[in-house]
């Protein structure tokens, strides 16, 4: 959450306290941090993290519908362009807003701190109206907002989603081709403010948790065309 205004958890982890392999305790801060960090755990245990944070009881949620991937896509776009001022700016297929039992259509969703309303609110209705869509009364904006979280419970397993990162100009193709390949998947996004995107993946089912893990395959396929996605960028 925030990653439009603030960039990715790394970018807002000021230090970590760790028990090294050899027993001792450290700090751990600046440039060292991102290595740390990065190693997943195999230069030793975190025991304690401090973090920047910012009060969050005044946001006000957003939310628009789109017909088309292609329409929520380039509306999502559109906004990080303009450089509108959203605290989180983020996105959900319509097969994952089905699983979430919100309103039918593919969901462009964020949050912004209530004075800015007068510079997000504009730019929301011209990147919906400009891409066949339509803002989302407050009610349901604030039911968004409150499922914004990929579904788990706490009785039943934790769906295991695919992962993947691509380039936010490429966002488009990806969401169509992985539509297309993998028919029926549910797709959660977060765009950060150096215009990367992560996308969530999984496969929805009839249990007890909503959703199932992806299989082995629909991870292979993530990965190939979030790496189709940054060759295309690249050239």
């Amino acid at each position: 959450m925030g990653s439009f205004e603030y960039g990715w958890l790394l970018q807002n982890v000021l230090s970590v306290e760790v028990v090294l392999a050899g027993g001792e305790r450290d700090l751990i801060e600046g440039e060292t941090l991102r290595h740390f960090v990065g190693s997943r755990g195999s230069m030793g245990f975190l025991v304690r993290a401090r973090l920047a944070t910012r009060p969050a009881a005044g946001d006000v949620p957003v939310g628009a519908v789109f017909r088309d991937v292609e329409d929520l896509a380039a509306a999502v776009l559109y906004l990080y362009q303009g450089g509108a001022p959203l605290w989180h700016l983020g996105f959900l297929n319509a097969a994952m807003t089905r699983a979430s039992g919100l309103e039918e259509g593919h969901v462009l969703f964020g949050a912004y701190p209530e004075e800015r309303a007068s510079w997000i609110e504009p730019a929301l209705k011209r990147a919906s109206e400009s891409h066949r869509g339509r803002v989302v009364p407050r009610a349901e904006a604030r039911r968004i907002w409150a499922q914004r979280f990929f579904p788990a419970f706490p009785l039943g397993p934790t769906p295991m989603p695919g992962r993947a990162f691509i380039r936010g100009a490429r966002l488009a193709p990806t969401l169509a081709e992985l539509e297309r390949e993998l028919v029926g998947v549910a797709i959660h996004g977060t765009l950060a403010r150096m215009g990367e995107v992560a996308l969530l993946a999984f496969d929805p089912a009839k249990g007890s948790a909503g959703l199932v893990d992806l299989s082995a395959t629909t991870d292979i396929e993530l990965v190939r065309l979030a790496g189709r996605s940054w060759m295309s960028e690249r050239r």
